[in-house]
């Protein structure tokens, strides 16, 4: 019981430091922007680069802007902002894997510049910091307000909507208009709001065993249309005129990393371990429904049917919460107890050690693995102001 008291009490020790670390790292960009004199988060929203208006994001700038002073403004954009988003994070992860686990993908989740990811630093770590042009960028979630904003919204959405445990209909009318409202602010991150939504609340009042099949699929089309209705004003705003400029392609290692790996990584858990195919799809069926969209999204720019700027993808929701979101159910069934198997490809020599291996890796590895990748992404984080203090 006291090694068991122990063992929580230094996870919890070790979260407490990842996120007192990343707030010593924006604090100190916080520091470094009024040492400037510039509002270097601030960029200016040119709508006609969207494809629907962000009504709500460009009111919102407005607003911070014209009552907030240049000190009050920088702190809410670099500091306030992003460690609120750190903090929703660590709480969403931690509702499925260990506080550790969580703490770490939240920080990697937010240690993002937009012209070079942390893939490409790590390999090209000696040339990066030879060349003083990367002094010149900040981490992309400084940007107001998109993605700062939006990311924000998004997430804390998401939060409320999970954390209610009891839903109900008055509820979910209430969440169909939250959701929607998404769309003024980023109509690309809607998609996805919109999408985990109308996937996650039926289920979920189909479980209460209250309410009949037909009435929960006339229900689930009902708050489909009041959707539909609440974002009718900016779809009929909105133009399908892509900037001839835009990114038509992702890298591979996109398309590898963050929807082939956590794919192929499930198919061969679901066959070393005894895992419920029920379980896999509806414990995590809203994690599943953003995988969809972003692969509808992907198909429809491929195919020259809908195209879409695929630079959102690495600059968006997608790279601030939803990728790294993939990973979690695998995490998850990483993290639970080892269990012999007589029978069935579970209990196969090369699945034991599979199994085994990373069960080990999972828990004797944490602390390690938590506080190199963490050393690794101050790095990455402070890395224009190490080359800067450098010249």
């Amino acid at each position: 019981m006291t090694l068991r008291l122990f063992m929580i009490t230094n996870k919890i020790t070790l979260s407490y430091a990842i996120a007192i670390t990343y707030l010593i790292v924006i604090s100190i960009w916080y520091y470094i922007s009024i040492q400037v004199g510039s509002n270097f988060s601030l960029n200016e929203i040119k709508v006609k680069s969207f494809y629907f208006e962000p009504y709500a994001s460009t009111w919102f700038q407005s607003f911070i802007i014209k009552h907030f002073q240049e000190f009050a403004f920088n702190f809410l954009i670099i500091v306030i902002i992003p460690f609120s988003i750190y903090l929703l994070l660590v709480k969403i992860y931690s509702g499925y894997i260990s506080i550790v686990w969580s703490s770490l993908l939240a920080l990697l989740s937010l240690s993002v510049f937009e012209n070079l990811s942390f893939h490409d630093f790590l390999i090209q770590m000696g040339n990066i910091f030879s060349d003083s042009k990367p002094s010149n960028i900040v981490p992309l979630i400084f940007e107001f307000p998109l993605p700062n904003f939006s990311t924000l919204y998004f997430i804390a959405t998401y939060y409320i909507i999970t954390s209610v445990k009891k839903i109900n209909l008055v509820h979910i009318t209430v969440f169909s208009f939250l959701v929607a409202f998404d769309f003024y602010i980023n109509a690309i991150d809607a998609l996805f709001l919109i999408a985990f939504w109308l996937i996650y609340f039926p289920y979920k009042i189909y479980l209460n065993k209250q309410y009949t099949t037909l009435f929960v699929l006339m229900f689930s089309i009902g708050q489909a249309a009041i959707i539909f209705f609440a974002i009718f004003y900016g779809l009929r705003s909105g133009q399908i005129n892509p900037d001839p400029s835009a990114i038509y392609f992702l890298p591979l290692y996109n398309i590898l990393f963050y929807l082939v790996v956590p794919v192929i990584f499930m198919i061969l858990l679901y066959f070393v371990q005894r895992i419920d195919l029920f379980e896999i799809v509806f414990k995590f069926r809203h994690i599943y429904a953003f995988m969809a969209v972003e692969i509808g999204v992907i198909l429809l720019t491929f195919s020259g049917i809908l195209p879409i700027d695929l630079h959102i993808l690495k600059s968006r929701i997608l790279q601030f919460f939803i990728h790294l979101f993939y990973y979690v159910p695998i995490i998850y069934y990483i993290g639970r107890p080892v269990y012999h198997y007589s029978i069935g490809s579970e209990a196969g020599i090369y699945s034991t050690l599979f199994r085994k291996t990373l069960y080990l890796i999972y828990t004797k590895g944490e602390n390690l693995i938590a506080i190199t990748l963490t050393m690794l992404l101050v790095i990455y984080n402070l890395f224009p102001i190490i080359i800067l203090f450098n010249k």
